[in-house]
């Protein structure tokens, strides 16, 4: 059998080949690099500028009620989109007007922030936007209304008979049941809840601007509370009122106010509850 003869490869030639692949793939990431770093380079040059637009914040926490001085005030390069709507654009606006509303420090101003220097402590000028100020009759000694102050929260109940309290409160589902004299029975039912007293008597807090939620004012001096002011939406100034005035041969319905803790804003599900009220017994 005749044997294949090879040729002997020569080192330096192999060598060269290797030199030479080498220096080809240096070339190739130097090209890598050097586009990279020009499209980098080229990206960074037409990146659009963030948009600001200047505007009137707080410098420090300015409390509601009162009136804003040129230290509480500066101009400030806001981005465009955080900037609220019509924001004041000169401290010139703002300087001498009284914030109608707490601002905290950094926050931006505007029209609606603030008002004119007060000019009038009338009860008008402390109901909050989109409320109303219904008077509430309450008897002092089923209410803890002599106890509490303007800026409180509360809820509204009526109580009266079953045919003259109102049927469409909210949640209300009472039963037409009659007792044993057979007259119809009585029951009571929330009306609204989470409600903020504006007055007690005459007692309200003169600041002259709307409350908010921790507007707190002082005790009624007056010797008898017979009727509290609440800030109602219009639907529930209508309801409040009817249920004062509803019920047969001129009676009235009864209603109260009950006492919600600071900072409790929950609406509980809250049935009415009528009679007859079964009372469960109690076993030793």
């Amino acid at each position: 059998m005749q044997q294949q003869q090879t040729m002997p490869v020569h080192p330096a030639f192999t060598s060269r080949k290797i030199l030479l692949l080498a220096l080809a793939l240096g070339v190739i990431a130097a090209g890598l690099v050097v586009a990279f770093l020009s499209q980098a380079q080229g990206s960074g040059k037409t990146a659009a500028p963030v948009s600001t637009e200047q505007a009137v914040v707080a410098t420090q926490d300015i409390p509601a009620g009162t009136t804003i001085t040129a230290g509480m005030v500066e101009l400030k390069k806001i981005p465009q989109d955080a900037v609220i709507a019509n924001p004041l654009v000169d401290t010139k606006a703002a300087v001498g007007q009284v914030a109608r509303y707490p601002v905290t420090k950094g926050a931006q101003l505007s029209g609606a922030t603030i008002g004119t220097a007060l000019k009038s402590t009338a009860l008008s000028y402390e109901i909050p936007e989109g409320k109303r100020a219904v008077t509430v009759p309450v008897a002092p000694d089923l209410s803890p209304a002599p106890l509490m102050v303007p800026g409180d929260f509360v809820d509204v109940l009526a109580v009266g008979e079953l045919d003259s309290v109102i049927a469409g409160a909210p949640g209300a589902t009472p039963v037409a049941t009659t007792n044993s004299q057979s007259q119809p029975p009585k029951v009571v039912v929330t009306l609204v809840q989470n409600v903020q007293v504006l007055a007690i008597q005459t007692t309200y807090v003169d600041a002259g601007v709307p409350y908010n939620a921790d507007t707190r004012g002082s005790q009624s001096t007056a010797k008898s509370i017979t009727n509290v002011t609440l800030a109602l939406d219009p639907a529930q100034a209508q309801l409040v009122f009817l249920a004062s005035q509803s019920g047969q041969n001129n009676q009235q319905s009864s209603l109260t106010v009950v006492l919600r803790r600071v900072g409790e804003t929950d609406a509980a599900a809250v049935p009415p509850v009528s009679e007859p009220i079964a009372i469960p017994q109690v076993t030793h």
